[in-house]
């Protein structure tokens, strides 16, 4: 019988896990042992501690909410069957545990599977060593897993383990007590993969992608009337080494201006004959090899920069020709990335930084508990912490006491506080009353204790984030923060257990 979304009465299916071969014991190197002993543990805190069942339930909600979708759009309903539902969720299992080793050991999608391939132990935790052979997924199929589950529900699984981390009939489990009755929160700079944005280099990344993009529809036979397109890139470039000639030259703001005058004519000629070959695809795509799924990202692709470039060119325009000022908040940093935003820091080799705001909050015990990756603009940290206080009371956290530095301080946020009844512990903007505050012990604790929340802060976007942050677009970017998250607490938890795990079968 075909279901269409889990309920009470009819849950995950069981299913039994294939038998796997011995992991083969290795003697006297500290660094392995130690890493088998985390995967070790981790592996048991999903099972008992039910995040891999949460992980499928929300990866099945979300692909029946998916097949709903495409029946209302198509007619066509692609119903779940048992035997279908059963390999979703081994496949969904396999998801989970590649995401969370790849993200930990912080290697890309090629050379995680490559080394998947070659190590017993990854393959023992991530459930892929079969009797008779192992398949390994490939690097694209690895970028699939980490697309399997939306942000939302990476934070409910997240959620989930904080909450049974954090119960009382769990404390006997860690060697110090996990709680999240106070909450330590700062704000930070997220950097993006592009470069830093020059004007005129933002019209030279339109037209390369362009002809580009025109190239792949030509040799499908897609054809419009135009000169060889790698003239036009010609052209760019060495219009470009003028720019940057120029530039060197003080005072020689006439050429500068010559040149971006002819760069905007090459960027329009370029867009008309993109929009012509985009318009024959969009008509001729049965005639090439392409699907009509490969066609359409061809034709989203184009269509970004495409959209982009007109508002690119109105700021070069500005900036070189008019020598007028752009607001921060209509600038335009990437045509890849277009909700970059220009992040002030004022910090000693960090004065101004090019990607999207994340607010972090900590529990005492290091657990992250909340997160928020902003988009298009900065906001105030007494707007964040707002935020973030609702979604405190949304999941039914109990957080008693919040700690942060003096950007979190306002009148509302100490009446919301209080509101709230929780203990203020956010260090004042007035000095009269940081002084008197600082007279009292755990204020000068909790202020003392803040100093770690920096490292915190560190730790996660380098180690579990990556430099920076290689994904693209706004979903992909706030799907790699949460499984950053996931993936942090779980190593956090791991390092606090003081039984060990059931040992892996070894030879």
């Amino acid at each position: 019988m075909c279901v269409l979304a889990p309920s009470p009465s009819s849950p995950l299916l069981p299913y039994q896990i294939e038998l796997q071969p011995f992991v083969t014991t290795v003697v006297g190197n500290l660094a392995y042992d130690r890493f088998r002993r985390q995967l070790e543990s981790i592996d048991h805190i999903l099972l008992h501690h039910g995040i891999e069942e949460r992980f499928l339930r929300v990866a099945l909600d979300q692909e029946l909410a998916k097949r709903r979708a495409e029946a209302e759009q198509t007619g066509k309903l692609r119903a779940l069957c048992p035997g279908d539902q059963i390999l979703f969720q081994k496949v969904a299992a396999q998801a989970l545990r590649c995401c969370l080793l790849r993200t930990l050991t912080g290697e890309s999608y090629r050379g995680f599977a490559q080394t998947l391939a070659e190590s017993a132990l990854r393959q023992w935790f991530c459930r892929l060593s079969q009797m008779g052979g192992v398949r390994v997924p490939s690097k694209s199929r690895l970028q699939d897993y980490s697309a399997l589950v939306d942000a939302s529900g990476l934070r409910e699984v997240v959620m989930t383990l904080i909450r049974s981390a954090s119960s009382e009939t769990r404390q006997s489990e860690w060697s110090e007590p996990v709680s999240v009755d106070t909450v330590f929160v700062d704000s930070t700079a997220v950097k993006l993969d592009i470069h830093h944005p020059v004007d005129w280099v933002l019209l030279r990344d339109g037209v390369r992608t362009l002809i580009q993009a025109i190239e792949r529809i030509r040799k499908q036979g897609i054809k419009v009337r135009m000169d060889e397109p790698r003239t036009f890139l010609r052209t760019m470039n060495q219009l470009c080494m003028q720019m940057t000639a120029e530039g060197r030259r003080s005072g020689d703001k006439k050429a500068r201006k010559k040149t971006l005058r002819r760069m905007k004519t090459l960027v329009r000629v370029v867009m008309a004959h993109a929009e012509r070959h985009g318009d024959k695809l969009a008509t001729e795509w049965e005639q090439t090899e392409w699907s009509e799924k490969q066609t359409n990202g061809v034709l989203e692709g184009m269509g970004s920069i495409l959209a982009a470039l007109p508002v690119a060119l109105t700021q070069a325009h500005e900036r070189i020709i008019g020598e007028r000022m752009v607001d921060n908040e209509s600038k335009l940093l990437s045509l890849y990335e277009p909700h970059a935003a220009v992040i002030v820091r004022g910090k000693a080799g960090a004065e101004v930084e090019f990607g999207r705001q994340l607010l972090l909050a900590e529990a005492a015990c290091g657990l992250v508990i909340d997160w928020d990756l902003r988009a298009d603009k900065v906001e105030s940290d007494v707007f964040l912490l707002r935020e973030s206080l609702e979604r405190f009371a949304a999941w039914e956290l109990p957080v008693n006491a919040v700690v942060g530095d003096r950007g979190f301080d306002s009148k509302q946020t100490r009446q919301e506080l209080e509101e709230r009844r929780i203990e203020n512990g956010i260090a004042p903007k007035d000095p009269q009353r940081f002084a008197e505050r600082w007279k009292e012990e755990r204020f000068r604790r909790w202020q003392h204790r803040r100093a770690q929340t920096e490292a915190r802060i560190a730790i996660f976007k380098n180690e579990f984030l990556g430099g920076p942050l290689l994904a693209k677009g706004i979903e992909g970017q706030d799907r790699e923060v949460g499984w950053a998250a996931l993936t942090h607490n779980l190593w956090l938890l791991a390092d606090l257990r003081r039984a060990e795990s059931p040992p892996l079968p070894r030879g």
